[in-house]
């Protein structure tokens, strides 16, 4: 798991991996959330 951007794409290049790929990354705030991922109405409503 990750916890911003930077981490995420080190751990996409180590492990040559897609970005098309889903990633954890642990976020604080929804803030956040909306920041690093890309919502669907699903994903909104679940959260």
């Amino acid at each position: 798991m990750t916890s911003d951007k930077a981490e995420l794409e080190r751990k996409f290049a180590a492990k040559e991996r897609k970005r098309n790929k889903p990633g954890v990354v642990l976020c604080g705030s929804m803030d956040e959330l909306c920041a690093l991922a890309q919502l669907n109405p699903e994903i909104e409503a679940f959260y």
